[in-house]
């Protein structure tokens, strides 16, 4: 399991706190954010290091084919922290002074870049293995972002993430904490199936400018599973660190009886970027809020055709 995406962006977005008039009056503001950035990224990814593959055994650097595991969460993780990367990179940027263009190539750059340095450190784990796929789905979020600026000029469409906790039998609870861990914060950074990859509309900047749609009000689109416990199937070893393809059979447990489904939302959704404020600190706060999906009532469709109505 490979959830260090959101983990490495909540790290690396937490040292985005360089102010636009710590760069602004510099010459070469580009160098500048640049600098800052790479600041950031050293004790970000130190904290990857010690917190994730501390205890793992090292390998030499090698590839791993991971494209059917955990119903592509992991990839949908990838392409949210690449879009959150570059996009408040190139609002950094372009606070610094760089005009919007450049910037938003600055930060597509960076924003690659920096997520691959994770699949370095994969690469170099013997439980893991360097992803193309993951490389794959970095370029598309931060893409994403970059197209939009080059497109639009502006963020119309919104990468988001959303959490809600999943319920197990209570015999299955060891397992789910061996996977996910026990605290909260644990939850929402690993388990697979709680998370929720959103991507926001907002339907007013693609209307005529004189529209009276609430230019705060987005409709999402989600995506999302559930019955995760395991990579590819819901089968693992009694015997802690064997997979389950090496697993004596005396001491593989299977639960194919817990279906593993993929589930689709639509929902509607606040762009906080667009709620009126007058001081900095309020934008800043509310762009900061625009990570997280809203909760309101959203339309399920899972990959067994059933239709939910739930609060997502």
């Amino acid at each position: 399991m490979k959830p260090r995406a959101a983990l490495f962006a909540l790290l690396l977005l937490s040292g985005f706190g360089l102010r636009p008039q710590d760069t602004a009056a510099l010459k070469r503001p580009g160098l500048t954010v640049a600098a800052g950035l790479g600041s950031a990224y050293g004790p970000a990814m130190i904290g990857l290091n010690q917190y994730w593959y501390k205890g793992f055994e090292r390998s030499a650097f090698h590839f791993f084919d991971d494209r059917d595991e955990w119903l592509q969460m992991d990839k949908a993780g990838h392409f949210f922290s690449a879009f959150q990367l570059g996009s408040k990179g190139s609002a950094l940027y372009r606070r610094a002074g760089l005009p919007p263009k450049k910037a938003a190539l600055a930060s597509f750059l960076s924003a690659n870049l920096m997520m691959a340095g994770i699949e370095v450190l994969d690469g170099f784990s013997a439980a893991w293995g360097a992803s193309l796929y993951d490389l794959a789905f970095n370029l598309g979020g931060s893409g994403l972002a970059y197209g939009q600026a080059l497109l639009w000029k502006e963020e119309r469409i919104t990468v988001k993430i959303s959490y809600r906790r999943e319920k197990f039998p209570l015999e299955l609870q060891p397992r789910v904490e061996a996977l996910y861990g026990r605290s909260l914060p644990e939850r929402i950074l690993k388990d697979y199936n709680g998370l929720i990859i959103w991507a926001g509309f907002n339907i007013h900047d693609f209307l005529p400018a004189d529209s009276r749609f609430p230019a705060w009000l987005n409709i999402s689109a989600g995506y999302g599973a559930s019955g995760l416990l395991g990579a590819r199937a819901n089968r693992w070893c009694s015997s802690s660190g064997i997979s389950p393809e090496d697993c004596d059979p005396a001491d593989l447990i299977i639960r194919d009886d817990i279906p593993r489904l993929r589930q689709f939302y639509l929902s509607p959704d606040i762009d906080f970027r667009k709620i009126p404020h007058r001081k900095k600190w309020q934008g800043t706060l509310l762009g900061i809020l625009n990570i997280i999906k809203f909760p309101a009532p959203a339309l399920e469709l899972n990959s067994d055709g059933k239709v939910f109505l739930r609060i997502r």
